[in-house]
């Protein structure tokens, strides 16, 4: 079983770094930190260096660096759970106690969500419920359906759930934290009321939390239960306790409720869904948990088909295959089935692509391909999306497609696909924001080999500087914390790194070293101490320089839309698009040389 996080970092916050390493090596103070000879290589003279205040360890000979964590696990030869345990016994910490007080407070929580699921579903076959089954038999469940999904109704009225609950024994408060009230001036009342609702399971089958519709016209249409001790809407993916036992060796991914219960339904069983139009990074990875294939399948619409343009980049990052199913203009999964059943469907299936293919497909709508011009465009930045592949076959089957798409030869393609990848390409300059004086960015000219990672080392760089100074400052300013989304960081690592960062934000801690490696792995933590080892500013104004990171990557695709707005004479987008540009570049003008604080 995991250690909370929480256990680890009273462990570490207990331990004495130097008090722990001082018996494996003799430690002397020399100034703020201590030196000795490293247990970890052979040497003469002492280059091992430990500080208390950061609670850090780093060698300057064999390069070896961590916490006290990662250098138990090391001298110990045991792995992080192992680790863990060793210091716990040293810092007098019960980690089975603390874990089942951890424990003991989740299963309350589920027992409550229990009785407030057979509460819902009872109240759907009372009078009071009428209006509710009726719309559910009309979206075409029958009672076997609502059993299956255990579906309900919650009470117009302020207090149904929880004089219920608490007839059961259950406290307002308890009922609180299970996210089902809420505490207002003048008490407590229920959050769900006079909605259909919706359990949401984890993938054992457990209760977690709520989702509600409305019957009208009211707003939100739809809501969820908030961030519990049990349930995390990103880490969740309703229906996967049912997908996860199909027989089928993929899943497909729809949006909402009705469109995976409709799926199932039809025998489609590998169905989950991601409850909105977003995957986190967590689903994807709980997604690869049971399968390595998946189908997106959101809808027609444009939200949907932005929706899926996100959704590829996530699960691309984590190296599954994914296909697309393209449902009909206008047409959810729900609708689609009503009319084609699951034949229909599973032609659909059938006819899926891969998401380079669809990426590839979808830009060639922006295109007249019977204009020379507009061809040659078509043809680049199709290429752009395969440029990356290092699969000679996959690189052919593509360069067909495109063929096929532009209305030119194989060979022609073919030709201008070897000059784009061996051309010399513009990037943004990897050292643009070293220097605070040298505001306009520079260019300089790299050749673009297949094997190198298409994400430009200034991206990475930039990020790198973000981090770097957020843990310098120790602060993440709530502008800063609305500004950035994790997922704008391509570097992996450093997503991870900002996501703890962010954790600890949430949960109102200093932001520090320590807390943040406990939180990373081995080769992880190696590569957050070579970053904090790094010669990167520190004088330079966070919140502007982002500013300008987030106003060059905006530009770009602004940039992109405008010469598809182009191609296609839309003259009223096209003045609103070069309107947006100027604006972006007086912002990035007015901001000149204020990177140096002064």
């Amino acid at each position: 079983m995991p250690i909370k996080q929480d256990i680890v970092s009273e462990i570490i916050e207990k331990v004495d770094i130097v008090e722990v390493i001082n018996e494996y090596t003799h430690l002397t103070q020399k100034g703020k930190n201590y030196m000795g000879l490293c247990p970890f290589h052979r040497e003469k003279t002492p280059s091992f260096s430990v500080s208390r205040e950061k609670q850090l360890y780093h060698c300057f000979g064999c390069g070896a660096s961590g916490n006290i964590i990662t250098f138990i696990e090391k001298i110990e030869n045991v792995d992080f759970h192992g680790a863990v345990e060793l210091l716990a016994e040293r810092a007098g910490i019960d980690i089975q106690e603390k874990d089942k007080l951890f424990s003991r407070e989740k299963e309350k929580l589920y027992i409550i969500n229990s009785a407030a699921g057979r509460y819902f579903y009872k109240n759907l076959y009372a009078n009071e419920g009428k209006v509710a089954y009726a719309y559910l038999r009309n979206r075409g469940l029958d009672d076997d359906d609502i059993k299956r999904f255990g579906l309900g109704y919650s009470l117009p009225q302020w207090d149904g759930l929880l004089k219920h609950l608490r007839s059961e024994g259950f406290s307002n408060e308890d009922i609180e934290k299970a996210g089902l009230a809420i505490r207002g001036s003048k008490g407590y009342y229920d959050r769900f009321r006079g909605r259909v609702i919706f359990p949401i399971f984890n993938e054992y089958g457990r209760v977690v939390g709520f989702g509600g519709r409305v019957l009208d016209d009211s707003k939100p249409k739809y809501l969820n239960s908030p961030e519990t001790l049990i349930y995390s809407k990103s880490r969740i993916l309703y229906g996967l306790n049912t997908a996860k036992k199909s027989k089928e060796q993929f899943l497909i991914i729809v949006e909402g409720y009705m469109d995976c219960i409709a799926l199932q339904k039809y025998g489609f069983l590998n169905t989950v869904a991601s409850l909105g139009t977003s995957l986190t990074i967590q689903q994807a990875r709980l997604l690869k948990r049971y399968t390595n294939d998946v189908c997106i399948c959101y809808d027609s619409d444009l939200a949907g088909q932005e929706a899926t343009l996100r959704g590829l980049k996530i699960l691309d990052r984590l190296s599954m295959r994914v296909k697309i199913i393209s449902l009909p203009e206008g047409k959810d999964p729900d609708e689609f089935l009503k009319i084609n059943g699951s034949e229909g469907f599973y032609k659909l299936i059938e006819s899926a692509v891969y998401y380079k293919e669809y990426l590839i497909r979808s830009l060639a709508k922006n295109y007249n391909v019977d204009d020379i011009e507009q061809k040659s465009r078509f043809v680049n930045e199709a290429l752009k999306i395969i440029v990356d592949s290092n699969d000679a076959v996959e690189v052919e089957n593509y360069i067909s497609i495109i063929s096929s798409l532009a209305r030119i030869s194989i060979n022609a393609v073919r030709t201008q696909y070897n000059k784009y990848v061996n051309r010399d390409l513009e990037v943004f300059n990897s050292k643009m924001y070293i220097n605070g004086n040298n505001r306009y960015n520079r260019y300089m000219n790299v050749n673009f080999q297949k094997d190198i990672d298409k994400i430009s080392n200034a991206y990475i760089n930039a990020e790198k500087i973000i981090v770097f100074n957020i843990i310098n400052n120790k602060k993440l300013t709530p502008e800063l914390y609305k500004k950035i989304n994790p997922e704008m960081f391509e570097d992996k690592i450093i997503m991870k790194i900002y996501m703890i960062i962010c954790e600890l934000y949430k949960n109102k801690k200093d932001i520090n070293e320590k807390d943040i490696l406990s939180g990373l792995t081995g080769d992880e933590a190696n590569y957050f101490m070579n970053l904090m080892k790094g010669e990167y500013p520190i004088d330079i104004d966070i919140e502007k320089f982002i500013e300008d990171f987030l106003t060059y990557k905006k530009m770009k695709v602004l940039e992109k839309a405008l010469q598809e707005s182009k191609m296609k004479d839309d003259n009223k987008t096209v003045m609103e698009l070069q309107k947006q540009l100027i604006k972006c570049r007086l912002s990035l003008a007015e901001r000149s040389n204020t990177y140096v604080r002064k």
